[in-house]
């Protein structure tokens, strides 16, 4: 994910970051929070169905450039 998703994330409650040294500032880790986790269970199997979809038209399209 790109910074604008990841704040996003942070602004909706779904993720929540720490410092790896609070003190000094050096690597950000993010997790899911409950609600996180609770919305990618909503959006997975959506995001199933396109895939198959995408992956479906990916291989029409290589069909049809050959090999």
């Amino acid at each position: 994910a790109g910074h604008q998703e990841v704040l996003e994330g942070v602004e909706r409650g779904l993720i929540e970051g720490q410092w790896e040294h609070p003190e000094r500032r050096s690597r950000r880790f993010y997790s899911l929070t409950d609600l996180g986790r609770e919305e990618l269970e909503r959006l997975l199997p959506g995001a199933s169905e396109a895939l198959d979809a995408l992956d479906a038209t990916i291989g029409q399209i290589k069909a049809e450039l050959g090999p």
